[in-house]
C-alpha cells in the first residue's frame, strides 16, 4: 500500500512535471520558441537543397574572361646613354629626328644630341627664342622643321634643320588648336602626312583634367575635326608620333605604340625599378620597334639635385 502510494505520487509528480512544460510553451514566448524550432529546421534543409543545386546546376550566365594584360613586346633590358647634359638642365620633353633628339624644359632651354650613334655623345645646349610671350611647352614634333605646342594649345613653327649659334628661332602660327576655353594641356603631338589631295596634320591632345584620354585632331579645310580617342590604362605623361604611330608614355615608364590608321596597339615594358627616386617624362621613337625614353633621377642619396637620364632599347 505504501508502495502503491509512492508510485501514485511519482506518477503525480511526473504529471505536474509534463503539465509544467506544456505551460511553459503556452503564451507567446511558446509560440517564439515553437517559431524558432520550425525555423532551425527549415534552415538545415535550405542548406542541403543549395549544396544539391550548386554541386548539379549548371552556371546561370557565361562570364567573359577578365580583359588580358597588354601585349608587350618581346622585353629587352633599357640601356643607359652616355649623354654630357648642360648643367642644371632639367628636360621633360624628347623630340627625335633620325640619328638627332632634342630634350627640351617646359620653358624653352634645350639640349641637340647630333649623332646618338656614338658611344659617348655631348648634348649642346641652345634656347627656343619666340616662346617667351606664350605658356610653357606640352610637346610637338621635329621632322622637316620644328613645331612646339603649348599647354595654352598655341602653335609654334620654328623653321630650319636645327638651332644655330645656341638659338632656334620660332613664330607663332595663324592655326589655332582645339582647345575648349579655360583648358589647359598636360601633353601633346603633331604630325604631318600626305594624302591624295593635299598634306594636312592630326594632332594628339592629352588635357590636364583627363590624363587618361588622347583626343585625337585631323586638320581639314574647315579648320580641325574630331578623329577619335585612345584611353589608356593609367595617366600618360607624355605622346609623340613616328609615321604612323602614336607613342604615349604612361607615368610608370611603360610606352603605348598605337598605329593611328590600323588601331592596333603594341607595348614597351616598364623600365625596372631604380634604387634611386625616377620620374619618367617623354618618350621617342629612335627607328622602327626601338625606343628612347627620358627620365629624371635623383642624382645620388640625399642630394636634392636630380640630373637628366636617356635610355635606349
Amino acid at each position: 500500500s505504501h508502495a502503491g502510494g509512492s508510485h501514485a505520487a511519482e506518477s503525480h509528480a511526473g504529471g505536474s512535471h509534463e503539465e509544467g512544460g506544456h505551460r511553459r510553451l503556452q503564451g507567446s514566448d511558446g509560440q517564439l520558441l515553437r517559431d524558432l524550432l520550425k525555423a532551425a529546421d527549415g534552415i538545415d534543409w535550405l542548406q542541403d537543397s543549395l549544396a544539391q543545386l550548386e554541386a548539379h546546376a549548371a552556371p546561370l550566365y557565361d562570364l567573359a574572361p577578365a580583359p588580358a594584360a597588354p601585349p608587350f613586346m618581346a622585353p629587352t633590358a633599357p640601356k643607359a646613354k652616355k649623354v654630357s647634359w648642360p648643367s642644371l638642365f632639367e628636360p621633360q620633353h624628347l623630340l627625335c629626328r633620325g640619328a638627332e633628339l632634342i630634350a627640351l624644359t617646359p620653358r624653352g632651354y634645350g639640349a641637340h644630341v647630333s649623332e646618338l650613334a656614338d658611344e659617348e655623345v655631348e648634348a649642346k645646349a641652345f634656347a627656343i627664342q619666340g616662346l617667351e610671350a606664350f605658356h610653357a611647352i606640352a610637346g610637338g614634333h621635329w621632322e622637316k622643321g620644328l613645331q612646339l605646342i603649348t599647354k595654352a594649345g598655341q602653335l609654334l613653327e620654328c623653321p630650319g634643320t636645327g638651332p644655330e649659334q645656341g638659338r632656334w628661332h620660332c613664330k607663332s602660327s595663324s592655326m589655332k588648336l582645339p582647345l575648349p576655353e579655360g583648358t589647359q594641356l598636360h601633353a601633346a603631338a603633331i604630325t604631318e602626312h600626305a594624302e591624295e589631295s593635299s598634306p594636312s596634320r592630326t594632332v594628339a591632345l592629352l588635357f590636364e583634367n583627363l590624363p587618361q584620354i588622347i583626343s585625337l585632331f585631323k586638320e581639314g579645310p574647315s579648320g580641325w575635326t574630331s578623329a577619335g580617342e585612345v584611353h589608356l590604362p593609367e595617366a600618360g605623361t607624355s605622346l609623340s608620333f613616328f609615321g604612323e604611330e602614336l607613342l604615349a608614355l604612361l607615368s610608370n615608364g611603360s610606352v603605348m605604340r598605337r598605329h593611328v590608321r590600323e588601331g592596333s596597339n603594341k607595348w614597351h615594358a616598364a623600365p625596372p625599378a631604380a634604387q634611386l627616386p625616377r620620374e619618367h617624362h617623354a618618350a621617342c621613337a629612335k627607328d622602327v620597334g626601338g625606343l628612347l625614353r627620358l627620365a629624371l633621377r635623383q642624382a645620388a642619396p640625399k642630394v636634392e639635385a636630380w640630373m637628366a637620364e636617356l635610355t635606349s632599347e
